[in-house]
């Protein structure tokens, strides 16, 4: 059985059944999927989550941006 990790991220339009790829190796699953707001990546089953700042967001957090 492989880990199964996930990459949820905020985009205005991003719709999470149809915005959403997964990479498969021998021991990880990673899944990335965009998601339009809090609400919908509330329905993800997370088990840890983190905001680091990011340069794209001039070092802010997700959740200085988008809230939460």
């Amino acid at each position: 059985m492989s880990l199964q990790a996930a990459f949820i991220f905020l985009a205005q339009g991003a719709d999470n059944a149809q915005h959403r790829a997964t990479v498969r190796t021998p021991r990880v699953d990673q899944t990335v999927v965009g998601v339009a707001d809090y609400a919908a990546a509330e329905k993800a089953a997370v088990g840890a989550v983190r905001f680091d700042g990011y340069p794209g967001l001039g070092w802010k957090s997700g959740v200085e941006i988008f809230g939460g």
